[in-house]
């Protein structure tokens, strides 16, 4: 603003002042009437007031220039922000944009103004658009949502919308703030990682067919080699023994201690051959072999275990079923090993579309297990075990309240 400018400025002013000033005649008789001290005081006064309206006036001039400063200083930052902006009303049509918003859609800025933001909104994104923009023009305050924008020439972009309600006062919203910004980059990140993860997965799956391969393979080794070899001298020992003379304590003795130990023996192989791979599992089915398992389990640690599970075998394919087994068997240990658990239940429920296993325990509980941890990597086995096959694993555990595991499987 110029200096002409402020002197129209002040003369108008001057000129509204005064019509407010009353009739002249009073303010002359009250001139007439004072002293010479008191005329240089009246006059020493509205010297004082001069210049105090004219420091108020720099003042003001200096205000008003910073303010035009940091307009333009903020047009240029709205202007050049790294992220769109784009105002609408509460109809969906754009009031203001941006320069980098109408560089992200590939128009003028002018060419944005008047049109309705849908018009940007690739098709099959469109309803998730709306469930998005209804609820800012009906009370909530802010939100978000991705979809694909489509630019000028048609081509289409990955974009996160974030709206902002503006209410200016009054009580119900009466514009819409729309950040945009283009994660086109990102997308493309995150397919190519679920790529990988698929990839890996498969991969994983692959390594553990293989590996339940090896286990049933050298399973079948160990009972077909070992087996044959315990049971012809369980079978012998006795026919030794009974060619022994009775006087012959210290023999009978030794073939006694042979029997004893070839018994241990003999159990020690079945309970490799059932950790390697269970007959019961190939030969019986799922069942069989979890009761065998859990009786087993109990056992060993201590742990009053029960199963429920209903008769009729669960509709699981052999891959399935494995994963199921071994995902008990992981989930068991942890609870021995872990937990300090004295009661667990193993639980097997079958719907029209999925089978879900649940094991509950009463032990110490958890609120976090840190990722380098013995714990951590049993819970990624058993969890990748479940999506290897097309189902899913969750933990839900707190201190003092006992764990819970739950997996699905689709039929």
């Amino acid at each position: 603003m110029g200096p002409q400018a402020d002197d129209n400025q002040t003369d108008k002013l001057r000129r509204e002042a005064e019509k407010q000033i009353p009739g002249s005649t009073d303010a002359s008789q009250q001139i007439e009437s004072m002293s010479p001290d008191e005329l240089r005081h009246l006059v020493h006064e509205l010297r004082v007031h001069e210049i105090e309206l004219r420091m108020q006036n720099d003042t003001l001039r200096q205000t008003q220039y910073e303010l035009e400063k940091l307009q333009e200083r903020f047009r240029e930052l709205y202007d050049n922000a790294p992220v769109g902006y784009i105002s609408i009303d509460t109809e969906g049509i754009i009031n203001t944009a941006n320069r980098t918003s109408a560089d992200l859609l590939g128009l003028i800025r002018k060419e944005l103004i008047g049109r309705r933001f849908t018009r940007f909104i690739s098709s099959g994104d469109k309803t998730r658009y709306l469930e998005f923009f209804k609820p800012l023009t009906s009370g909530h305050p802010h939100g978000w949502v991705e979809v694909r924008l489509l630019k000028a020439g048609g081509e289409s972009f990955h974009a996160r919308l974030e709206g902002h309600a503006m209410a200016h006062g009054k009580p119900e919203a009466d514009e819409i703030l729309l950040c945009l910004s283009d994660i086109s980059e990102k997308k493309q990140a995150e397919d190519e990682l679920e790529k990988t993860r698929d990839q890996l997965r498969k991969l994983a799956a692959h390594l553990q067919s293989v590996r339940e391969e090896e286990r049933k393979s050298m399973a079948r080794e160990i009972h077909d080699e070992m087996g044959q070899v315990m049971a012809y001298l369980k079978m012998s020992l006795p026919v030794i023994e009974a060619r022994i003379p009775e006087t012959d304590t210290e023999t009978r003795r030794r073939i006694q201690t042979m029997k004893e130990s070839l018994a241990d023996s003999i159990q020690s192989t079945k309970s490799i051959i059932s950790r390697l791979r269970p007959y019961q599992l190939d030969e019986l089915g799922l069942i069989p072999a979890l009761e065998s398992y859990v009786q087993e389990f109990q056992e060993q640690s201590g742990i009053k275990t029960h199963l429920f599970a209903s008769e009729a075998q669960p509709g699981l394919s052999p891959e399935k079923a494995t994963a199921l087994y071994r995902i008990v068997m992981e989930g068991l240990s942890n609870a021995a090993r872990h937990s300090g658990a004295s009661y667990v239940v193993v639980s097997i429920t079958e719907g029209c579309k999925k089978i879900t296993l649940e094991i509950s325990d009463d032990g110490a509980g958890f609120k976090k297990i840190a990722e380098d941890s013995e714990t951590s990597y049993g819970i990624m086995g058993m969890r990748e075990r479940a999506m290897s096959v097309d189902g899913d694993l969750e933990i839900d555990s707190e201190t003092s309240r006992g764990t819970r595991l739950t997996a699905w499987f689709p039929k």
